[in-house]
């Protein structure tokens, strides 16, 4: 390699790329391609090309989606052990076995 060579950006090497192109697809998601020149990568076949806003806004609704998805299925696995837990002390089974058994801990008190 003499001087005037360059060599080739590392796959993922932002800082090297000069062009992101933002889109979405038809079922909803949205992307991004990053290029070392505009065109040079082709969009998914269902895709539209849409703006940085347009792309940071959709991400940021669906990350609160999927975080509002994890807090409801935390809660709902809470309260499936607790209702598990409840039925084993009711079948007479000792407490800390109720709690190994169903991952439940009880609040002290």
């Amino acid at each position: 390699m003499n001087d005037t060579t360059q060599p080739a950006p590392f796959v993922g090497d932002r800082a090297e790329l000069e062009h992101v192109r933002y889109f979405r697809t038809a079922t909803g998601s949205v992307g991004e391609v990053a290029e070392s020149a505009p065109g040079i990568s082709s969009l998914p076949a269902d895709a539209v090309e849409i703006t940085v806003e347009e792309y940071r806004r959709v991400r940021h609704g669906l990350e609160a989606s999927t975080e509002q998805l994890l807090a409801d299925l935390e809660a709902a696995d809470g309260e499936r052990m607790r209702g598990d837990y409840e039925a084993l002390l009711a079948a007479g089974i000792p407490a800390g076995t109720a709690s190994r058994l169903t991952g439940y801990t009880a609040p002290e008190g």
